[in-house]
């Protein structure tokens, strides 16, 4: 009874006081500003896209697109210190002209980088490292028996970079410097459809780290060159968020002149607190990979949940 009174005691005489206040002020509880900021997003979404790339089978075709997305991210501030976190992950399927579900969407990908506040804070040495590799297994539907051409670290591609990072304005990161980037192929780098890598014409049927340029018994081959990792975040309307990262590298070893780019971009239009219409558009340029450009993109409508 007495811890009662104690509350309800309390209670008045906060009422109190705030209608004593000649404007009435909210108040929330604020972190300090050395913890985490974190959260993410969970969406299963449906509507249209198409792909071309080894990563998701050689899927050509405009279809409906089913699947779920997944993004996450942490960061942290201490002192100059910055460090900023990301993982995005994204599974779709497709159903085409033939009607059989193929993939759209066949992607995880992690990004951090760490850096430390210059007197100009705008410059921010620092590190860089990405990961980026596919969920599920990815088909090459051509064969007569699907031919995987693509899984979990299967290819992987791993960058580390030790540069500077420039904030150029409040939506813009660029991090530049030199970097290393290994393409590793380690989940069954042969996976041959025929007995002795031979087709029933007699030709040679390509291993899957092949056609990244890989040897299968290393399993790995790496890059050396400079980096550019550009990075843009923008509320570019109302409930409408724009985010998208090009990241460019050199490779020394087969030419300065020689580079790839990977360039992703996801748009966001916040219908309601549960709904949400999303888009996503991937650009990939490898010559070690292929000779064209490579995409995949799907825009489509669905639930949310915003933590």
């Amino acid at each position: 009874m007495r811890k009662l009174l104690f509350f309800l005691l309390a209670i008045t005489i906060a009422f109190s006081v705030a209608a004593q206040e000649k404007a009435a002020t909210k108040t929330k509880k604020v972190k300090p500003a050395t913890a985490w900021k974190a959260g993410g997003s969970i969406s299963i979404l449906g509507g249209g896209g198409s792909s071309s790339d080894h990563y998701s089978g050689f899927n050509q075709d405009f279809g409906f697109v089913y699947g779920g997305y997944l993004k996450l991210h942490a960061d942290k501030s201490w002192g100059r210190n910055v460090w900023t976190n990301s993982l995005v992950g994204g599974y779709l399927r497709t159903t085409a002209d033939d009607n059989e579900p193929e993939l759209n969407e066949n992607k995880i990908e992690l990004n951090t980088r760490y850096g430390y506040k210059l007197k100009n804070e705008k410059w921010q040495p620092g590190v860089l490292f990405s990961a980026r590799t596919q969920i599920v297994n990815g088909y090459d539907y051509s064969y007569a028996t699907p031919k995987r051409t693509s899984g979990f670290f299967a290819p992987a591609f791993i960058t580390f970079s030790a540069g500077t990072n420039l904030q150029l304005c409040k939506s813009l990161d660029v991090f530049v410097g030199p970097a290393v980037r290994w393409v590793t192929v380690t989940n069954s780098p042969y996976s041959l459809n025929y007995q002795g890598g031979v087709k029933p014409d007699g030709s040679p049927e390509p291993t899957l780290a092949s056609y990244y340029n890989v040897d299968p018994e290393k399993q790995v081959r790496y890059e050396a060159g400079l980096l550019a990792n550009f990075s843009w975040k923008k509320e570019i309307a109302k409930r409408t968020t724009i985010k998208s990262r090009l990241e460019l590298i050199s490779d020394f070893r087969d030419g300065a002149e020689n580079f790839n780019m990977y360039w992703t971009t996801g748009v966001d239009v916040n219908l309601a607190k549960w709904f949400t219409v999303a888009g996503n558009f991937d650009l990939i340029m490898d010559e070690d990979i292929s000779s064209s450009v490579m995409y995949r993109g799907f825009v489509g409508i669905g639930a949310i949940c915003r933590f």
